[in-house]
């Protein structure tokens, strides 16, 4: 019998469906209305795929926050109640959110690396959209796959963030 990610992980978690059918299309629909960055558009021009960036900037070449985009938007209000109901992650309302949006292309994925936690905090979260994904966690030698369901939601804390 396989042993599953997050018992090889401490601090990793994955919660299938955590939104609905109608939830993911409305947030699809709602990313696709605001402005995408990325593939020669600015900021971060130089990124390989579209990006969004909701709560503050964070340059992704040098790991500052040069400036505050403006408030948390509405539409994703729900998924925070829901972090903190289903999850348990704490949320001190949302100005001091920040919120990455990545459009990853079917086979196209980004090289293993460590998301700064002086950046983003002990609690990352991803929320896998549209379609199903393969995240390999690396650790040394050590290389895990974890699948992403599509509307399944990840959650890296403590080892899991190193």
């Amino acid at each position: 019998m396989a042993t599953s990610p997050e018992a090889l992980i401490n601090g990793l978690r994955v919660i299938n469906d955590f939104v609905s059918e109608d939830e993911e299309s409305s947030l699809l629909a709602f990313i696709e209305s605001c402005q995408w960055s990325g593939e020669g558009v600015g900021p971060n021009a130089s990124n390989k795929r579209r990006t969004q960036q909701h709560g503050f900037l964070v340059n992704l070449q040098n790991g500052t926050i040069p400036e505050r985009l403006g408030a948390f938007p509405q539409e994703f209000k729900f998924l925070i109640d829901r972090l903190q109901a289903v999850v348990g992650v704490y949320i001190d309302g949302t100005d001091d959110l920040q919120m990455l949006v990545n459009e990853y292309k079917n086979g196209i994925g980004i090289l293993p690396h460590n998301d700064s936690v002086k950046l983003f905090g002990p609690t990352i979260v991803g929320l896998s959209l549209s379609a199903q994904c393969i995240m390999t966690m690396v650790k040394g030698a050590v290389r895990v796959p974890v699948v992403l369901e599509r509307r399944s939601l990840l959650v890296l804390e403590g080892d899991a963030r190193n």
